[in-house]
């Protein structure tokens, strides 16, 4: 059974987690081991930039 994520909610995904989405992105969408931690990555970065839980604060140097 899928989990269903509640994206105003904090998620951290496991290790198995993002292990099973990586082997998902290499053979269904058919990307390179590079293309599909790539994807990852930034799908990480995102939900960590545009969630509302998190502080943001700008320094100028």
């Amino acid at each position: 059974m899928d989990k269903i994520i509640n994206p105003h909610e904090d998620f951290t995904p496991t290790l198995e987690e993002i292990m099973t989405l990586w082997e998902s992105y290499k053979l269904n969408a058919k990307l390179t081991p590079d293309e599909a931690w790539d994807a990852i990555a930034a799908g990480l970065a995102l939900q960590m930039i545009f969630s509302p839980k998190h502080e943001r604060s700008v320094i100028f140097h």
